[in-house]
C-alpha cells in the first residue's frame, strides 16, 4: 500500500506523538510492504510558520492524491485535531482511506469543554473517519459510547525498540533516586511531587532521596519552589532531555514517577518500564493498562498528595520487593508493548482497509 502519514515535525516538535511517528517511519516490517511517505502538517514556531505547513499540506495532498491510498493522520486535541480535520476532509473527498491515530491525553476534557456548534464538527469528523486508532481500552470504550456514529475502532498500543533501553537497566537497588520524566506543569502533577518532595526532606528529613525533573514547560517556576523551598541538593531540573540524554538519567534512577490528571498512553512510562523501572502514577487515560496497582507499581488518585509521598517512601524502604516489579515490568513491555509486534498489527490494520 501507499501510505500517507500527516503529524508533526520529527526534528521539531517534543513528546512521545513525535517518537511514535518515527520509530513507525523507520521500522522495517511496515517499510517492507508499505510506501510510507510522511507530511508535516506542524512545526514548533511562529504562527506564519504553522499556517504555512497546514497549507502546504492540504496543497500536496490536492496535487499529489493518486500517489497514495491511505492517509494515516497522527492527531492530538485542540489546534491539532482542527488541522487534521481539514486534511481529512480533503482527503475524503478525493476517495482515500482515512485514519485518526488519536495521541491526546485531554481529549475528554477537550470535547466536553467545546461549544455545542464545535462539539457536532468534532462529532462529524469522527464519524468520517475509515479508521480511528487509540491507545488502550479506557480510549477505545471512550469513542464508541461518545461518538455513535464511528465507524471503527481499534487499539494499538504505543511501543519501543525495547533492545536500545536495555543499556539503561539500572543494577542499585537502594531506590534512592526517582525521575520525572514529562512537561513541568500541573497537569504532569509536578507541583504536587515538588510538595511531597518537600515534606520528604524537610518534615522527614530523608534528605539521602534525590529527585529529577526532565521536561519543559514550567522551568522557572519550579526552579524557583526548590529555591524557596531549599530543596536544591534534592531536587534538580534538567529541562528537556533528548533521547541520548534520556537514556543517561534512566541510568541513574530506579523509579520514574507521573503523577498526572489527563494522559493517553505515555511513552515515558513504557520506556522506563522497559528497562526495569518501578512506576508511580495515576489511575488515568490509557496508564492502567500499562500499571497494575501493587503489581508492577503503584496508581494514585490525581491530585492526591499523601499517597504520592507514601508510595515514593514504601518503595525506598522494600527494595527487595521492588525488584520484582522491575522484572514484572520487563516482561510487560516485552509481552505488550514491542514495537515489532505493534507494528505488524498496524501493517494488518493498513491490509484491512484496503479490502
Amino acid at each position: 500500500m501507499n501510505v500517507l502519514v500527516v503529524g508533526p515535525s520529527i526534528t521539531r516538535t517534543k513528546g512521545g506523538m513525535a517518537t511514535v511517528i518515527q520509530e513507525q517511519m523507520n521500522n522495517d516490517v511496515l517499510k517492507a510492504e508499505n510506501k510510507l511517505t510522511y507530511l508535516v502538517s506542524h512545526v514548533e514556531g511562529p504562527a506564519y510558520e504553522k499556517v504555512y505547513y497546514t497549507l502546504h499540506a492540504l496543497s500536496y495532498i490536492l496535487l499529489h492524491s493518486r500517489k497514495f491510498d491511505i492517509v494515516h493522520l497522527h492527531v492530538a486535541t485542540g489546534a491539532s485535531f482542527y488541522r487534521k480535520s481539514l486534511i481529512l476532509r480533503l482527503s475524503k473527498w478525493l476517495g482515500k482511506k482515512t485514519i485518526m491515530h488519536m495521541h491526546g491525553g485531554y481529549f475528554a476534557s477537550f470535547y466536553n469543554d467545546s461549544r455545542p456548534a464545535f462539539k457536532k464538527f468534532i462529532q462529524r469528523t469522527v464519524a468520517q473517519c475509515d479508521l480511528i486508532i487509540v491507545l488502550s481500552e479506557y480510549w477505545e470504550s471512550y469513542f464508541k459510547t461518545t461518538f455513535h456514529r464511528v465507524a471503527r475502532v481499534e487499539i494499538l498500543r504505543n511501543g519501543i525498540n525495547v533492545e536500545s533501553y536495555q543499556q539503561c537497566i539500572s543494577l542499585d537497588t537502594t531506590y534512592t533516586h526517582y525521575l520525572l520524566l514529562g512537561r513541568l506543569g500541573k497537569n504532569k502533577g509536578v507541583y504536587d511531587l515538588l510538595q511531597a518532595i518537600n515534606r520528604i526532606v524537610n518534615e522527614q528529613k530523608l534528605t539521602y532521596l534525590h529527585f529529577y525533573l526532565a521536561g519543559d514547560g514550567d522551568i522557572e517556576q519550579v526552579k524557583e519552589i526548590i529555591s524557596k523551598q531549599q530543596l536544591g541538593n534534592n531536587a534538580e531540573v534538567l529541562g528537556w532531555v533528548d533521547t541520548s540524554a534520556k537514556k543517561e538519567v534512566l541510568k541513574k534512577v530506579e523509579t520514574v514517577l507521573l503523577p498526572s490528571y489527563d494522559e493517553a498512553l505515555p511513552m515515558s512510562l513504557i520506556e522506563a518500564m522497559s528497562c526495569g523501572k518501578v512506576i508511580i502514577s495515576t489511575k488515568v487515560g490509557g496508564i492502567p493498562d500499562l500499571v497494575r496497582d501493587q503489581y508492577n507499581g503503584y496508581l494514585i488518585t490525581p491530585g492526591d498528595v499523601d499517597a504520592l509521598m507514601e508510595r515514593i517512601l514504601y518503595v525506598n524502604k522494600h527494595p527487595d520487593e521492588m525488584q520484582v516489579f522491575k522484572q514484572r515490568n520487563m516482561e510487560v513491555v516485552e509481552a505488550d508493548f514491542n514495537l515489532k509486534k505493534i507494528n505488524i498489527k498496524l501493517n494488518e490494520l493498513y491490509k484491512s482497509l484496503m479490502k
